[in-house]
């Protein structure tokens, strides 16, 4: 069991932790007691108050989230809290770009075979950034290094455009390839400024 000192001396390096949040204008995520599991808040520190601070949402996507963009915390809600990762720096710089991507939608998902391929070759000739759908993993920003008739080899990123190796792979194994929309746009961004 904690003792009030042991959380008391908690409450206060959380308290720091925003504090220098803040001042360094970094982006923070954590978990509360508001939220259901698997589930965080992120955004920018706009004001601290003894045992409270301010939040302004960024979603996933790095817009201000909403017309309620604010919230207010006490230290003692919060489960864990992280700053400064390669997920939020991206999100940082989407959030400064933010203007550069309003208005554009998520495009939609390329699932047959045929529409597939027109949708890699196309993002190989334009060099642009797809999401690929394949085996039982989530969507992946990809870059097409080539493609033909059978088989296509895609540079592989991680979700802030870190390189993450390289697949080869059938056409016939890909389930779905979603190119030109909001997601892909922002990757694109990331990879140019990173």
């Amino acid at each position: 069991m904690e003792t009030k000192s042991a959380i008391l001396t908690l409450a206060m390096r959380i308290a720091d932790y925003i504090v220098q949040a803040k001042e360094q204008k970094h982006v923070i995520a954590f978990h509360c007691d508001k939220q259901k599991e698997g589930r965080f808040f992120a955004g920018y520190v706009e004001e601290i108050d003894s045992d409270d601070f301010r939040l302004r949402w960024v979603n996933p996507r790095g817009e201000p989230d909403g017309a309620e963009s604010f919230g207010w915390f006490h230290l003692s809600e919060i489960d864990w809290i992280e700053s400064d990762t390669p997920y939020l720096r991206a999100l940082v710089k989407l959030s400064a770009a933010w203007s550069q991507f309003e208005g554009l939608k998520t495009a939609r998902w390329k699932t047959s075979e045929s529409s597939i391929k027109k949708a890699l070759q196309k993002c190989q000739d334009q060099n642009a950034v797809c999401s690929i759908l394949y085996s039982d993993n989530p969507a992946r920003p990809a870059k097409v290094a080539s493609v033909d008739k059978l088989y296509a080899k895609l540079s592989l990123y991680t979700d802030d455009m870190k390189e993450d190796g390289s697949l080869f792979i059938r056409l016939d194994q890909i389930g779905a390839v979603r190119v030109g929309g909001i997601d892909e746009k922002q990757a694109e961004y990331l990879l140019a400024n990173s």
